[in-house]
Order: C-alpha cells, then structure tokens, then sequence
C-alpha cells in the first residue's frame, strides 16, 4: 500500500500537463516543444486531469501523479507559476492525485524553489541535462554548463524529491567518447529516473538549418541504437530506471532527419 492505495503490479497515472516553452529564456537549438503541444493554461489543469484519470483502467487502485512537461517548469514567472501550483494544490488537497512532478533546466533549480514545489506536494523533478560535456552543451546553444546539472541534482536529491535525469545522444559535437562520459556523470549523480531521446531534426528549429547545409549529420538508427542501448544498460544496472527511450508519439511533430521511429 502507498498513499491509501494499492500499487502492488499496477504501473502508476501519470498525467501530461504541457506547458510548452513557458519558462524557457531561450530556444535551445534542437527544440521545438510546440510540436508536441500547446501550453495548458492553470484553469484548466484541473479538467484535464479529471478526464484523463477517468479513462485510465482501476484509477482508484494506481498511484496518480500530475507532471508538467515540455517546458523549464521552475522558470515559469513567479505569478504564473503559482497559478500552476496552486492548482495542482488542490487536486492533491481533493486526493484525486498523490504528487507532483515536472521537467526542468538545471540552471533554474535553487533550493528556495525546490521548497516550494515541495510545500506544493511535489515528489519528483526531472533534469533536462541532456549531455554532460561543455562543449556538447555550447554547440546546441543550451546556455548552462555541466557544472548546472551536477548542483541541480545535488539540490534535488537533497530536498529528499526523486531525480530524474534526460539526456540526447548525438547533439551537435557528440562523438561516442563524450557520451560515454555523459553516461558516466549521470550514473555518478544517482539519479532515480531517466530518459534517453536521440537527437532528431525538427524543421524550424536552429539544428534544421544546420542539417539543410550538411553542418550536421544526425545519427544513424544503428548507431542511435547502440548509444541508447549502452545508456539503458548502465543506467539500470546503476539501480536508475528508464522511464522511456526516443520521443512520444505526436501527429504534430515534423521530423526533416535522425532516429525517430
């Protein structure tokens, strides 16, 4: 039993609120969150939570958690923020959920917003590292370093929330040496959770242009295979589950190039 419930072999609800691009202060130079979703305003959080639960198999005996996606939650204005909060407050305070979660940057992680979310009934917050080498870093315009993710998750794993970590094999500057050091400084950060997406090529983000005049060859799918594959192995046997491995599906998404299946 957890929280009152029984999750004993039964996977928990977790339910997608996106809140696209919002808090982001720049457009990294792979990304185009727009194409997975348009952000979901605060009032209606509450009614997309209540039918996603509803069409969900034996809600009542799953573990359910809000997680707000696709965006850097932690930057999000302070007013704005705590429309989203307050929200998600309440469907906790109603016992529709058991937590919180959300994907972030980590260099807007700060022990005074962790504290909120936390007050908030956050149990969760993802890291949106994406690789660990500066160089890596600076070439996908991501404007952190790998020093951010290394406190960020420092922070996260000492405000007693869960850990999740992403990363992006084949980022602009990747060969394998630097993403067998990535794998190696995320498995020393002992995160609880992570995700693997192998870098694509969306069209009308920055590494499209690069990609149309041969600036940028994505990986092949074998390659992008076995990258992933060494990250799963790694990660698992590091006590670190992966939750998922390439991006969700999207009818919106346009894919110009890379390993996306």
């Amino acid at each position: 039993m957890q929280g009152g419930i029984a999750i004993a072999g039964l996977s928990p609800i977790v339910v997608p609120v996106f809140v696209s691009h919002i808090g982001c202060p720049h457009r990294c130079l792979f990304c185009d969150q727009s194409q997975f979703s348009d952000p979901v305003a605060p009032q209606d959080v509450s009614e997309l939570v209540r039918n996603f639960i509803a069409s969900c198999s034996n809600p009542d005996k799953r573990r359910r958690l809000v997680a707000f996606y696709g965006g850097s939650f932690t930057g999000i204005a302070p007013d704005l923020l705590e429309q989203y909060l307050e929200e998600a407050e309440l469907l906790l305070k109603e016992g529709l959920i058991h937590g919180i979660k959300a994907s972030t940057r980590p260099d807007m992680v700060s022990a005074e917003i962790l504290a909120r979310l936390k007050k908030a009934g956050f149990v969760e917050l993802e890291i949106g590292a994406q690789s660990m080498d500066d160089r890596v870093l600076d070439a996908s315009k991501r404007g952190h370093s790998a020093e951010h993710t290394i406190q960020a998750a420092r922070l996260v794993k000492a405000s007693g929330m869960k850990l999740g970590i992403q990363i992006m094999p084949g980022l602009p500057g990747e060969d394998r040496e630097s993403f067998r050091k990535t794998v190696d400084e995320v498995v020393r950060m002992e995160p609880d959770c992570a995700r693997i997406y192998p870098t694509v090529v969306m069209e009308g983000t920055g590494l499209f242009g690069l990609y149309e005049r041969g600036r940028y060859v994505p990986l092949d799918l074998d390659e992008a295979v076995s990258r992933s594959l060494y990250a799963y192995i790694r990660f698992t046997q590091a006590g670190c589950r992966v939750l998922r491995m390439g991006l969700p599906p999207s009818q919106r998404l346009r894919i110009s190039a890379g390993p996306y299946h």
